[in-house]
């Protein structure tokens, strides 16, 4: 399954080094992360990735993910859509924790980690846009 997916967590909030980027302070609540899958072995094996632990930190949100700030909630895939496309409509229903994280690849993007204001508001649109999978993060994470 190829496009792109939204990970939404939970944060109790803390400060993160982010490789290269620097260090931040994260807030707590509700955090969506976009990304895209279109290397080898498509969406399914790249937020399977993003959701072991012990990984080696690669992308920006593998340090979110080791930091222990955050837990996963859900996983929604949506193979119809571009993370561009996501990350425009995740503006409209959050805003940017960290300015270029996650997109370092995609300059006109401000990031692609937001705090959300409605999860609910944000799923219901999602619902009348896209067709989408709602994915459990326990059973991907043993992948």
């Amino acid at each position: 399954m190829k496009g792109a997916y939204i990970i939404i967590m939970r944060s109790s909030g803390g400060s993160l080094r982010v490789g290269a980027l620097g260090t931040f302070e994260v807030p707590g609540g509700t955090l969506a992360y976009v990304g895209s899958a279109k290397g080898p072995g498509g969406l399914l094996t790249r937020v399977s990735r993003h959701l072991r632990k012990g990984k080696p930190l690669r992308w920006h949100i593998d340090y979110l993910t080791e930091s222990g700030i955050v837990e996963i909630e859900e996983v929604i895939a949506i193979p119809s859509a571009e993370e561009e496309d996501l990350a425009k409509i995740l503006m409209e229903f959050g805003s940017p924790v960290i300015l270029g994280f996650g997109c370092s690849d995609r300059k006109d993007d401000k990031s692609h980690l937001f705090s959300l204001k409605d999860l609910n508001s944000l799923r219901a649109f999602l619902r009348e846009r896209y067709i989408f999978h709602e994915l459990n993060p326990r059973s991907l994470g043993d992948m």
